[in-house]
């Protein structure tokens, strides 16, 4: 936990440096800022800080969705990587049908992008399974 807890705070103090950076030139700093937004998020995650963690998704997510609308081939990966990353925080929050539709949405941008077979691909197909198979599992249940 203490290294968790200094990890925090030096993702804090790159993601101040790196918003700054972002706000002078948001084209050249983009990709560092997200990625410094989905690294403490990450933290926070797993510290159980989750509202925060939800907080710097959110964001990380928009960035990327215009960023990704403007340049697909450019961004599918980042975009997709933000979409598993709150949909993960989602379902830790109870969010399931939420979390489910991020899942999804991940794996079927990662499939147009690059293909079935692809590692990125496989993982947020296995996410987004797990997640239907444990709703699919409670609405049969009810």
């Amino acid at each position: 936990t203490n290294c968790l807890n200094e990890a925090i705070k030096l993702e804090e103090e790159a993601l101040e440096i790196t918003r700054a950076l972002y706000q002078t030139n948001k084209e050249r700093w983009a990709e560092l800022y997200t990625r410094s937004l989905s690294n403490l998020a990450s933290s926070y995650r797993n510290s159980n800080r989750l509202d925060e963690a939800t907080e710097l998704e959110e964001e990380a997510l928009e960035k990327r969705r215009v960023l990704y609308q403007t340049n697909p081939k450019r961004w599918a990966e980042l975009y997709t990587t933000s979409l598993n990353n709150l949909a993960t925080s989602y379902y830790h929050q109870n969010k399931k049908q939420e979390a489910l539709d991020m899942h999804q949405n991940a794996y079927e941008i990662a499939k147009k992008h690059f293909g079935e077979e692809h590692s990125l691909t496989q993982g947020f197909k296995g996410n987004y399974l797990h997640v239907k198979k444990e709703l699919d599992a409670s609405s049969s249940t009810n």
